[in-house]
């Protein structure tokens, strides 16, 4: 088997081999790319989608998750193709696919336990965004224009696709295993080198330009991150002698290197995308062409954000954006409250990435930090940006102060992504004595009750600034707005927060 060639290699060189098989089969997707398009027909372009996807993961990994994947896809077609026009359709593909993915999860993460390897679950996760996204499209096909938004008439789907176009679209080879995700309307144009995609410029530098994005993280994947883990803070060996500072900067480094095995992965497998012609996405003010279609994260972005709101829009984009438009927004159509379609997405998010008990943590404290950085927006921004104010020179300190902070904050509550069990994430945390957790708790807490808000507007009338400080406050005087992590809302948009620190998007 090709796969046990792979574990062989990964062992002679010490790397993981979980890791060494994606990395394989993501180059081999891409060495595919040119026999995929020189294909004439769409017809013939979803067989070669489907035999790739379906032949390379049976090499690589198992012919029974295969098998699955492919079992649940053909269940919500037929859903969707027997009941497309009922109302309760999107639900119950929906509901069919979050079931079958959590009883993986729950079999993959509380039974194999440390044996849980690089398996169908994820690229299952990938598919369950495909699948819920194309029963809500098509179930938007039958609707009026007018009962839809601007995006859901874009994305309706008026005419069901074969099962053949169907299967082409949920096995597009390039994107099969990791992402990125897509609408089955683009697809459809795409293949059928319609629409946008009627005319598609040279891709091969583009996708070399994505590639070469992966290539200094794919170097710190290799050379840095063994070293770096956090499960190592569980040895006592490992952390005797070790300060508090010391123990708290490991556990930093470890979580922000982690990103690298994503940033190798979805660059890569945009690479692929854009190779393909997929990646256009028409051409810019300028006149140029863009290739930012299928863009999962902006590396740049993530690592020089001056807040969290800029690092989480441009992290896992695509899981992101279909928990905007095929939870919250259509939880919101339904009557649901905001305040209901943020809880209800948040736990939606936690329980699509897993069971396990530093997901839910991790999302906890993540919305700590969000709630915070916008009290830091409203009330302390303003004394270094106001035009009058005497700190107004200091700015540009402030602005990197941000990029510190924002990084520091967001690796210390993703931290137990890493650390998944409840017993790891305890102790990890006890032995730094909950620090991180207990400062940003207080600040909230400071927030929240208005003590730092007088504080911030006395500063502001030193400096020359009154800073807003005047909460918006609902029935019975409880904070109102935009509270959750899951709402940084332009609009009636929210923009979710996704971190995955196990294998896939």
């Amino acid at each position: 088997m090709i796969g046990a060639a792979v574990d062989g290699l990964a062992a002679r060189n010490g790397l993981e081999a979980d890791s060494l098989r994606t990395g394989f089969l993501l180059l081999t997707n891409m060495l595919l790319v040119p026999g995929f398009r020189a294909l004439a027909t769409a017809r013939d372009r979803h067989l070669f989608s489907v035999l790739a996807a379906s032949l390379s993961y049976c090499l690589m990994f198992s012919v029974l998750g295969f098998v699955q994947l492919l079992a649940l896809a053909l269940a919500s077609y037929v859903l969707v193709r027997k009941a497309r026009s009922a109302f309760w359709l999107p639900v119950l593909v929906f509901g069919l696919n979050m079931t079958v993915m959590s009883l993986n999860h729950l079999y993959r993460q509380w039974i194999l336990g440390a044996e849980a390897r690089m398996d169908h679950t994820v690229p299952m996760m990938v598919m369950v965004m495909k699948l819920t996204s194309f029963a809500w499209s098509a179930h938007d096909g039958t609707l009026p224009d007018e009962a839809l938004s601007p995006t859901q008439r874009q994305r309706a789907i008026r005419r069901l696709p074969s099962t053949l176009e169907f299967l082409g679209f949920v096995f597009f080879f390039p994107s099969f295993l990791i992402g990125p995700t897509f609408a089955y309307v683009d697809y459809d144009h795409f293949i059928r080198r319609e629409a946008d995609f009627a005319e598609v410029p040279a891709s091969f530098i583009p996708a070399m330009e994505c590639f070469a994005a992966s290539f200094i993280p794919m170097f710190l994947l290799i050379k840095v991150v063994p070293h770096y883990t956090p499960t190592k803070l569980l040895d006592p060996d490992f952390v005797a002698g070790k300060t508090f500072w010391q123990q708290l900067m490991y556990l930093h480094i470890s979580t922000a290197l982690a990103k690298c095995v994503f940033y190798v992965g979805w660059k890569t497998a945009e690479a692929s995308c854009v190779l393909a012609g997929f990646g256009y996405n028409g051409r810019g003010i300028d006149g140029h062409p863009r290739w930012d279609r299928l863009e999962n994260c902006d590396i740049l972005r993530i690592e020089m954000a001056e807040n969290p709101r800029e690092l989480l829009a441009a992290w896992n984009k695509n899981t992101a954006n279909w928990l905007r438009e095929d939870v919250y927004l259509r939880l919101e159509q339904a009557g649901v409250s905001n305040s209901m379609a943020t809880t209800i997405t948040a736990f939606v998010s936690a329980f699509w990435h897993g069971v396990q008990f530093g997901y839910y943590f991790g999302f906890l404290f993540l919305s700590v930090v969000t709630i915070l950085a916008r009290h830091v927006r409203r009330h302390v921004r303003p004394l270094f940006v106001d035009p009058a104010s005497k700190l107004r020179i200091f700015k540009p300190l402030y602005d990197a102060a941000g990029v510190v902070v924002t990084q520091a904050a967001i690796m210390h509550v993703m931290s137990p992504f890493l650390l998944c069990s409840f017993w790891a994430c305890m102790t990890v945390f006890s032995r730094i004595y909950f620090a991180g957790h207990i400062v940003l708790l207080a600040l909230l807490a400071g927030f929240e009750t208005g003590a730092l808000v007088h504080v911030s507007k006395a500063v502001g009338r030193a400096v020359g600034v009154s800073p807003p400080g005047t909460r918006r406050t609902g029935a019975g005087g409880s904070p109102q707005g935009d509270v959750s992590f899951v709402r940084y809302a332009s609009g009636r948009s929210a923009s979710v927060p996704v971190v995955r620190l196990k294998g896939g998007e």
